[in-house]
């Protein structure tokens, strides 16, 4: 079952909550959004992530993520640009969760060491 949950922003001390919208279910994603760059949805940052069964003895897993460039022009809210970001993935029903465990790990700290300086900088070759 999907629930809320925080993740600390670049500055490593403040907390970003994201609330669960929807339940995961059937071909629907669950659905969490954060309410700290905007209280209007279309304005808020969004994650979707779906888990569901796949061919041949595997699950496959889908996670979206957007990120809103929000300013206030004249009192009125706007999006300048989004950061689009998607992620497919196929876990084999025959590896064993500490390796799964293992490669999820290893994946997110590349995604960390490889991406981060791109996200902070704007382009890092």
């Amino acid at each position: 079952m999907a629930s809320n949950f925080t993740v600390k922003a670049a500055d490593e001390t403040t907390d970003l909550a994201f609330t669960l919208l929807q339940q995961p279910a059937g071909i629907q994603p669950a659905i969490w959004t954060g309410s700290f760059l905007s209280s209007t949805r279309r304005f808020a940052p969004e994650i979707r992530f779906m888990s569901r069964p796949g061919n041949a003895g595997a699950r496959k897993m889908r996670l979206d993520f957007t990120y809103p460039y929000v300013v206030t022009i004249d009192g009125v809210e706007q999006v300048i640009s989004r950061l689009n970001a998607d992620l497919n993935w196929v876990l084999p029903d025959t590896m064993p969760s500490g390796q799964s465990n293992t490669a999820a790990h290893i994946f997110a700290h590349a995604m960390h060491v490889f991406a981060g300086p791109n996200l902070a900088t704007g382009y890092v070759s």
